[in-house]
């Protein structure tokens, strides 16, 4: 994130695929973050998700989820 605070909620995205403004329903937090940021390695229908400590961001790791992507008009 640049090295700045990224609000939670936020996702970063490749906004070759995924434009910012977009709205990502996460099941696994049941919750929904916005995409408004991005990553060098972030590829494809990729996204990674900002949580708010380190610990959880560990705990959680890289996984698999089903998301529900609601794009601006």
């Amino acid at each position: 994130s640049g090295g700045y605070a990224v609000p939670y909620r936020s996702i970063a995205v490749d906004t070759r695929y995924i434009p910012f403004g977009s709205k990502i329903y996460v099941p696994r937090f049941n919750r929904w973050f916005i995409a408004d940021d991005t990553g060098y390695a972030i590829k494809g229908y990729h996204a990674d998700v900002c949580l708010p400590t380190n610990r959880e961001c560990w705990n959680f790791g890289r996984r698999t989820e089903y998301c529900t992507i609601i794009t601006p008009d």
